[in-house]
């Protein structure tokens, strides 16, 4: 037992670096391909680089979000891939521990990895994403329109169950049709 205990350790030791590495660098391009596809735009609006550092800031969670399962998976990869190249994975096979034993730590790595993604995108990805679309927005002087014509909603029978010809979001004002319940 206690042999196997050394093995997660040094499993462990040889799977964390490589898998900061691997997010850093992954969410480090993540943020220059947003970066990069939105240069124009930026430079076009004469966006100061203060707002475009602060809108990539509010970007990064979400590239940790998209860079996680990528960089667990090559982190892992690599890592069996460089114990098997150093004839370390041989040595652990033929003193008797089967291959699903020696990487369980990663499985649980994961697993923890999974339920801390879970809780990432719901508390700090969300709203830092909505915060960097508001601002992203602002500094490239695009709106959204929130109102909308002409909605019907219809029942299976194709019978109108609501029509509505306008809706306005600022004033939270709809316009009825006249006739909505005779189409």
């Amino acid at each position: 037992m206690k042999r196997i205990m050394v093995l997660d350790k040094y499993l462990l030791s040889q799977f964390l670096p490589m898998f900061l590495v691997a997010i850093s660098l992954f969410v480090f391009l993540l943020l220059l391909i947003d970066l990069f596809s939105n240069l124009v735009r930026y430079l076009n609006n004469e966006v100061p680089i203060t707002t475009i550092l602060q809108i990539s800031l509010f970007f990064v969670p979400k590239s940790v979000s998209y860079a996680m399962p990528l960089s667990l998976l090559f982190a892992a990869a690599y890592t069996l891939g460089d114990l098997y190249s150093k004839n370390e994975l041989t040595t652990v096979f033929s003193s008797g521990i089967p291959f699903w034993r020696f990487s369980i730590s990663l499985l649980v790595v994961g697993l923890l990895a999974s339920v801390f993604s879970f809780f990432l995108d719901d508390y700090i990805v969300i709203p830092t994403l909505k915060q960097k679309n508001d601002l992203s927005r602002r500094a490239l002087n695009q709106y959204v329109s929130e109102s909308d014509s002409d909605i019907v909603i219809r029942a299976k029978n194709g019978r109108i169950i609501y029509a509505v010809d306008y809706f306005d979001y600022g004033k939270k004002n709809i316009k009825r049709r006249q006739n909505s319940g005779k189409r």
